[in-house]
């Protein structure tokens, strides 16, 4: 689907997709690059908790660095329709490969050691994703990109949100946020791995069917692994244990799952966009594939927590049975796996606390602050791996209220300084365009001194912008605004509008040329017309222009001229030399006419003026 319609100064291309947050459209900025643009629904930004929670969202996401996210570009949340860009990564969610088959051994492997690597930059800018899966997965040609950091979530296919309890979606919720406990890394690590086993059956990783179901093999650690390698089943069933205490740490996990893919841990390498394997080719590979060898003392993989008589305490009480559920059989695992000589498991994940950390001495946060101190690792033969926590059964519990955290500024894990979002005023192209008729006007009828109030008032109007843009790119480069902006950027004015009238005079040269290499074609066609260079003499004139050039009172010829005059100021107006005058524009018209009708009646005003002046300059004749 195409679209010639523009939000905020982005030229919708065609609509990607659309979710019940809102539709992602490709777009183009002003200067035709482009970008992945979000039209948020209105109501998500109704209230002023819900406009900051945006402007959070998308200052945590611009934290993490790397090349795997993708960044947040702007973000409009005041507007009648407010919008973020992000930059635009090209390529297929990684649910819309795998609805045609499973990924090869190989490609896993890679796929896991760079979502291992986003996902650990994402947790140490002190984040939780919450909703990692497939479809929040972007396979492009360089590698996979991990996409929704919660910006203007709302509740859409398959996600489950009951107040206070849940927010995730089906198959890829880890098990203890099912029994009320927050998001923490371990349930971040916990969604990877699901989202891996998806990847390697392409299959949904605790079957289909009614939600609650889906739930409950979750809980019972009860997940699709048939037709996969004995190692890979094994890795997988570790990290997708139900007690985070038996799962392996995520640096061994992945290490262990390149292993199970046949692949020396760290050596895959991203082969571009994934080809999914059919039925066939799966079971060829998988039945084929020889794992990197691992020997040494056995270890007992602690037994999978016993299924509950019924629901646990989760609110799921009295689901209906519902046919078209998948039921799948436990699987069927070997008690031991050998392990190398000498090799010891690690100590459980240590709880971090993942609250609002005060800013310290020089912008920075404090580092993370874990309940408990870490212990060492410990050799298997000693210390055998704790047995899984007992779940308690009983009744639902009451919903639990969340807070929303404090909002505080978010730090930059490259350089430690609060990031910025620089602010762009809501663009006035149209409302510009119309008001340079007026211009025209005038430097048609007062010649040389028209045409100086002329440029007296785009250099005017357009300083205020030169003004606006200096001091959003300090603020950028300073990661904030500072006290001393404003008288930063008053002092630097002179060399601003010097910059500025340089950029507006070559504005003007171009479209001066192009507007009398215009005129010149009608003078050469047109018998009788004024000579090429005629318009050049009429803005020049220092004395009386009615006399000298009886063509002013011509309706034809001094409608021509008008025309010929806007179209000078018009291309000025549309180059790149122009984007400081635009924003002038935009910020005096969002202060002035923030409403579109008080715009459109604006632009009505010009035009009149514009047809009274011609009317009474072309009918002096008669």
């Amino acid at each position: 689907m195409r679209s010639e319609r523009s939000v905020g100064g982005y030229r919708l291309v065609h609509r990607l997709g659309a979710g019940g947050a809102g539709t992602v459209w490709l777009a183009e900025d002003e200067g035709g690059g482009q970008v992945a643009l979000k039209l948020i629904h209105p109501a998500l930004a109704s209230s002023d908790e819900a406009r900051e929670r945006l402007v959070r969202e998308a200052r945590i996401v611009n934290s993490v660095s790397g090349e795997g996210v993708a960044h947040v570009l702007d973000i409009e949340v005041e507007g009648a329709q407010p919008f973020v860009v992000t930059e635009l990564v090209e390529g297929p969610s990684l649910a819309s490969l795998l609805d045609t088959g499973p990924l090869h051994p190989y490609d896993l492997a890679a796929l896991a050691r760079l979502l291992h690597s986003t996902l650990d930059k994402v947790h140490a800018a002190r984040i939780v994703h919450r909703d990692v899966k497939p479809s929040n997965v972007i396979c492009s040609p360089q590698g996979p990109v991990l996409i929704d950091f919660g910006i203007a979530l709302a509740e859409g296919d398959q996600r489950l949100t009951s107040t206070g309890l849940i927010s995730g979606t089906a198959g890829f919720t880890a098990p203890e946020l099912l029994t009320g406990e927050l998001a923490s890394p371990d349930t971040d690590w916990w969604a990877l791995s699901a989202t891996l086993l998806n990847a390697a059956t392409g299959r949904q990783p605790y079957g289909s069917g009614a939600s609650g179901h889906v739930l409950m093999r979750v809980m019972e650690g009860r997940c699709d692994t048939d037709g996969l390698s004995e190692a890979l089943t094994r890795v997988l069933l570790q990290a997708l244990e139900p007690a985070p205490e038996t799962r392996p740490r995520p640096q061994h996990f992945v290490e262990l799952f390149e292993a199970a893919c046949g692949v020396e841990p760290g050596c895959a390498r991203w082969r571009g966009v994934p080809s999914p394997l059919n039925a066939e080719e799966a079971a060829r590979v998988h039945a084929g594939l020889v794992p990197r060898p691992i020997a040494g003392a056995p270890w007992t993989r602690p037994a999978p927590p016993p299924a509950p008589d019924r629901p646990i305490a989760l609110g799921l009480q009295g689901f209906p049975d519902d046919s078209a559920t998948t039921l799948m059989p436990a699987p069927t695992v070997g008690a031991t796996t050998a392990l190398p000589e000498g090799h010891t498991l690690p100590p459980p994940p240590v709880p971090m606390d993942f609250r609002p950390t005060p800013i310290g001495p020089g912008g920075l946060r404090a580092p993370f602050a874990p309940r408990t101190a870490p212990a060492a690792p410990v050799p298997v033969a000693q210390h055998p791996p704790p047995p899984p926590a007992r779940q308690v059964v009983g009744p639902s519990p009451a919903p639990i209220t969340v807070q929303p955290a404090p909002i505080l500024p978010v730090v930059n894990v490259m350089n430690g300084l609060p990031l910025y979002i620089p602010r762009s005023p809501r663009p006035a192209w149209f409302t510009g365009l119309f008001m340079l008729m007026p211009l025209a006007m005038i430097a048609a009828v007062g010649g040389a001194y028209g045409s100086c109030a002329v440029l007296a008032v785009l250099l005017v109007t357009g300083l205020p912008g030169a003004l606006h843009r200096a001091r959003e790119q300090r603020r950028v480069r300073h990661s904030g605004p500072k006290a001393s902006d404003t008288w930063a950027v008053l002092a630097a004015s002179p060399w601003h509008l010097v910059v500025h009238a340089l950029s507006l005079l070559f504005g003007l040269l171009v479209g001066a040329a192009t507007a009398l290499s215009l005129w010149a074609v009608a003078a050469n066609v047109i018998v009788g017309a004024p000579s090429w260079y005629w318009p050049f003499e009429v803005v020049t004139a220092t004395g009386s222009v009615e006399g000298s050039h009886h063509w002013l009172h011509d309706p034809l010829w001094f409608g021509l001229l008008l025309a010929d005059l806007w179209v000078t100021l018009a291309i000025m107006w549309m180059l790149p030399t122009g984007a400081d005058l635009r924003r002038g524009v935009a910020l005096a018209a969002e202060a002035l006419l923030p409403q579109w009708w008080a715009r459109g009646g604006m632009i009505l005003i010009a035009l009149a003026v514009v047809g009274s002046t011609w009317m009474i300059a072309t009918l002096a004749m008669s």
